[in-house]
């Protein structure tokens, strides 16, 4: 019985109400696990159609959001998966069965696992505990012991591989709550499910003893016919193994999942990283140097293929959220604005009669023009905070994407890649260093000498230059939003390149800024002591194309030397 159908089962469904709610019921329970993991998009497509069909029921419709955040979570887009858990878990609240909401909380204990917030994880799963345990719902408690069991398990593990172990985690609970969850009596794709967890937990320890519990569960999985559970048992059976010394069932085991995993063409970077880790214990510990060093390889281009993959798949959606949010201001502010214009005629009418009125009301009429004044005043003041909004919720979501693309930068090998995905990180933040400005100011401008020395001693502590020495030379010159990022943009770009290409060469580095202002525009002179390479630079390096576009936005005129290191000019006049 797969987990989805043990979904409704808990939930104690009855005979359907119409013709509909069978075809609805029939289209969820057919998205099994294996489904989920071997046919993803098919699962997607079937979740999709079913959430489309719930109409106006709060069950129904919490059980299919339910749904939808279990295969978006299988496709690893754990935020899309939260937004419907909690969907489902406000209707489930609203339809009032403890049952149905302990399942959601068990749902939400999960997702926060991956996204390894494990306090969080850790008190969705004891909430679901308390409410299961009311109604005596025997398989339903066995399931959210299971799950408080393998959120230790998993903290455990990742404190672990940071050598960060802390008493709060520890494979003693998870085998603590899996024995209380082997009391109850289980179907065997739970009986699988459970010993697939002991099984792993005593692979965080490294222990030999998960051998007889992985072994239950591949057999189960093999007799159920689940292909992906069953590759996944038995590397990990076969990792067990390398663990007790016998090498040779380990090299069998690992030899039948990958060949299982081959003749069926599954598509799946985790589970083939996985195999991956398994041969290089392995192979490691036959001494067979070359094989673990392929199998080494193998893991590292699935690991790193999956990262971009994350990595753009996060980009992108927060991209969307980005645009969403920048639109729904941008409709306030004008249906703001609007209003304000419609208010404004109205009384702009009112006035005009009271000016062809008598003397006798002149008094009436110079209230009525203070009125307005006033609230005319109070609609500015109002829209000015619309815009401060609108700059602080730019800054949030730049500092998301930013803290985002710094998780990414850590865990990638590829020098180059590492070095490309830096690079873009400090572009973020040069933009959200902008924003930060202006949310702390009234006006639409930026004080230049603040902005540009905050932005390069933030580069200076990323690329940490022994030696170097900045001066600064910098008019207190105030410039429009739009000018100070481009020009921003632009110090960023070079300074990096400074930092990056020049220095390293250099024995006592140097580098200066001047900004000045005359009547004309404003000068920028950048300047360092270095061997930079950026006139030598490809005319397609993005770094140089994005200069060129952001001095063709400010109407500049620049120009790159090289005597005793390099020397960059721009001048462009004032808005």
């Amino acid at each position: 019985m797969s987990l989805l159908t043990f979904l409704f089962i808990l939930a104690g469904i009855s005979a359907p109400v119409t013709e509909m709610d069978s075809l609805l019921l029939e289209k969820m329970l057919g998205i099994s696990d294996s489904l989920l993991f071997e046919a993803p998009a098919k699962s997607l497509m079937l979740a999709q159609e079913a959430y489309k069909m719930t109409g106006n029921s709060l069950y129904l419709k919490g059980t299919a959001s339910l749904i939808m955040g279990k295969v978006y979570q299988q496709q690893r887009d754990y935020y899309t998966a939260r937004k419907h858990y909690l969907e489902s878990l406000e209707l489930r609240r609203k339809w009032g069965s403890p049952d149905l909401i302990g399942v959601t909380m068990l749902a939400l204990s999960e997702n926060n696992a991956h996204l390894h917030h494990f306090d969080e994880a850790i008190g969705y799963a004891r909430q679901a505990v308390d409410l299961i345990r009311k109604t005596g719902n025997e398989l339903g408690l066995s399931m959210a012991y299971m799950q408080l069991a393998s959120t230790h398990s998993w903290a455990y593990s990742t404190a672990k591989s940071r050598d960060m172990l802390t008493p709060r985690f520890s494979t003693d609970s998870a085998l603590h709550y899996y024995k209380l969850a082997e009391q109850y009596e289980h179907q065997p794709d739970q009986k699988a499910w459970l010993h697939y967890g002991i099984g792993i937990t005593y692979i965080h320890r490294e222990d030999s003893a998960a051998v007889p519990y992985l072994e239950k569960a591949v057999a189960i999985r093999r007799k159920l016919g689940q292909l992906y559970l069953l590759i996944d048992a038995m590397q990990f059976l076969g990792r067990a193994q390398v663990y007790r010394k016998d090498y040779l069932t380990a090299e069998k085991l690992l030899d039948e999942a990958y060949g299982l995993y081959k003749s069926h063409t599954l598509d799946d970077d985790f589970l083939l990283s996985k195999i991956a880790f398994s041969n290089v214990l392995l192979h490691q510990a036959t001494k067979s140097y070359k094989k673990a060093f392929e199998w080494l390889l193998t893991g590292n281009k699935t690991r790193d293929r999956r990262l971009l993959d994350d990595r753009e798949g996060a980009i992108s959606q927060l991209t969307v959220h980005y645009e969403t949010e920048k639109k729904e201001a941008l409709l306030k502010q004008r249906e703001t604005e609007l209003a304000r214009q419609r208010e404004m005629l109205g009384y702009e009418r009112k006035i005009k009669w009271i000016m062809f009125g008598s003397l006798v009301l002149a008094i009436g009429t110079l209230g009525m023009v203070f009125y307005l004044y006033r609230k005319n005043r109070e609609l500015s003041l109002h829209n000015a905070t619309l815009v401060k909004e609108q700059n602080h919720r730019i800054k949030n979501n730049l500092q998301r994407l930013s803290s985002l693309m710094d998780l990414q930068l850590r865990k990638l090998t590829s020098r180059e890649t590492r070095s490309l995905l830096q690079e873009n990180v400090n572009r973020v933040q040069t933009i959200g260093l902008l924003h930060r400005h202006l949310n702390n100011t009234t006006r639409l401008s930026i004080s230049m000498p603040l902005y540009l020395e905050t932005l390069v001693e933030g580069l200076k502590d990323i690329y940490i230059i022994p030696g170097l020495r900045i001066d600064y030379r910098i008019a207190p010159v105030v410039l429009p939003s739009q000018q100070a990022m481009s020009l921003g943009l632009i110090v960023n770009e070079v300074v990096t390149n400074a930092f990056k290409h020049a220095f390293p060469k250099a024995t006592s580095p140097q580098l200066e800024i001047i900004l000045s202002r005359s009547d004309t525009g404003c000068h920028l002179q950048i300047s360092d002591n270095g061997q930079s390479e950026i006139v030598a630079a490809s005319p397609e390096s993005i770094g140089l194309q994005l200069i060129l576009l952001l001095a063709r936005e400010l109407k500049a005129v620049h120009r790159l030397s090289q005597e005793n290191g390099t020397v960059f000019d721009l001048k462009f006049p004032l808005l």
